[in-house]
Formats: C-alpha cells, structure tokens, sequence
C-alpha cells in the first residue's frame, strides 16, 4: 500500500512498514544497548524508541563533508557553505538550469543575496525532500532533491524528530553540530533509564550515554559554542516551522521514491535476510 499524506503521519507510517525487515539489521545493535544500561529488551516501547530513532538516521544521514557526498537512504548530498568560492553557486534549478544566484530567495529569508546563499531551514529542506521533481542540479553530481551541510541537516532532523516524539537539541562542539535527544527507557522493573543520543546526520554516527534525571531542564539549554547555534535552535523549534512543516504533503509519486530507496537499501544490507 503506498502511503500518502502529511509528512509526520507519512514518516510514522513508513516506519511501521518497514520495521520487521528493519529490526533484521539493528537487532544486534538493540540487544547490546539493552545489555549496556540494562534496560528492558522485550519492552516495546523501549525498542520503538530505539529503532525508530535509527531508522530515521538511516533515512537521512549523510556521509562525510565532501561537497556532492551523499549517503544513507535518501542520498541527500551534502554542501559547504559560506567560503569563498561557495560551491552552492554552482547549482541549478534542475527545471530550465537558471543558476541559484540568479534567483531571489524566499520572502521569509529575505535577507540573503541569492537562493543559492540561504541558510537552509527545515520547512524547506523538508518540503524539497517531499517534491514530485528533483529541483536541483549541479554539474559534478547530477540532480537531487533537497541538499545540506551539518547545521541545516541537524535543524531539520531535529524539528522532525519533536514531531515524533522525541526532546532533543543541536549541539555545537568545535566547528561541527549534531543532534542531541533526551530518551527515557525503562529498566526490567520499570524504572526510569535516562539515555542521550548523540545523532550525527553528516557523518553517520549515533552515540549513547547515560543522562542525570535531575539535570534536564539545564541539558536542554545547554547548546555547547558556537555563533550561530542559539539561531540553529531557535529554527528547529521555531512554531512558524512547525507549522509549515505539518503542512507538507507527500504525493504519490514521492512516496513511491522513497519507498524504493527504503528497499533498495533494505536489500543491499548485509545484515538483511
């Protein structure tokens, strides 16, 4: 059955699609988690937490910080950003190859030279992702759809992942951002386990650690260091965003790409069986 509908439902039910083949190729990877900080292995929700957050990584990650470098599901390629030359000035409207500079960027982000020079916020990112039609084209890696560096990624991976349930943040270490989540699982007696998951969307890594309950409000506003981070979060849970996020419509035609991504990757994973 092809699924069609507004994003979150679409992302939701995608999820419980794929799920039996999915939890083929993490299943090793639940049990030793579930090992580690002893929590409940046959808790649903426990493993829901855990799959659904890996699976939404595997949709979405990239894999490296090489301009056109793409990797997981959905092979969104990654760009820098802000250096001079900007290799985003080289990409193109895929519909009659007008080159981004040559376009005015949208009237809520006004402020920037060009399309090709905007900070790329999740209700865009998002909504590209979700069109019929691959709107970009760039001369060394052919058309794609929606395309962003860590910031951008992390913004909208964030934003999305609210949506579904989870509480989490961006984080700056360095000159390099991730997405943080605050994850409560449940022990064999039913006590809390507090676990963060460190979710790196460009280079394809998830790392866990265990939280302190009595430190959360202080967790989720602290950010690390960086110039533009407060403003990375502030997009991720912006309500204007939210909003324009919830509107975004996944067409037939949509669905159908990614679904056959989702099994091509399904398929071609050495874990599957």
């Amino acid at each position: 059955m092809c699924l069609i509908g507004v994003i979150i439902q679409f992302f939701d039910e995608l999820y419980i699609k794929y799920i039996i083949d999915y939890q083929k190729i993490r299943n090793d990877q639940y049990l030793n988690f579930c090992e580690k900080y002893q929590i409940d292995k046959n808790n649903e929700l426990n493993q829901d937490k855990f799959l659904k957050l890996y699976f939404l990584h595997d949709l979405f990650t990239g894999s490296g910080v090489t301009d056109c470098s793409s990797g997981g599901v959905l092979k969104i390629p990654y760009f820098w950003h802000w250096l001079n030359p900007n290799p985003r000035h080289l990409i193109l409207r895929n519909s009659d190859r007008v080159n981004l500079t040559k376009i005015q960027p949208p009237t809520k982000i006004s402020r920037y030279n060009s399309f090709a020079d905007i900070d790329r916020i999740p209700s865009l990112f998002l909504s590209d992702l979700c069109k019929d039609d691959a709107d970009y084209f760039h001369p060394d890696c052919g058309e794609f759809y929606t395309f962003g560096w860590c910031s951008e990624r992390e913004m909208s991976f964030c934003l999305l992942l609210s949506l579904l349930g989870y509480e989490g943040k961006i984080y700056q270490q360095g000159i390099h951002v991730s997405s943080k989540f605050w994850i409560e699982f449940n022990d064999k007696d039913n006590k809390l386990v507090i676990i963060i998951a460190d979710v790196d969307n460009t280079f394809d890594t998830i790392y866990w650690e265990k939280g302190n309950s009595n430190e959360k409000s202080i967790w989720l506003d602290d950010f690390g260091n960086g110039e533009q981070i407060e403003w990375y979060n502030r997009k991720a849970r912006s309500e204007v965003e939210i909003k324009l996020v919830k509107k975004i419509i996944i067409s037939e035609i949509a669905t159908l790409r990614i679904e056959n991504l989702i099994e091509d990757f399904l398929k071609n994973t050495d874990y599957y069986e």
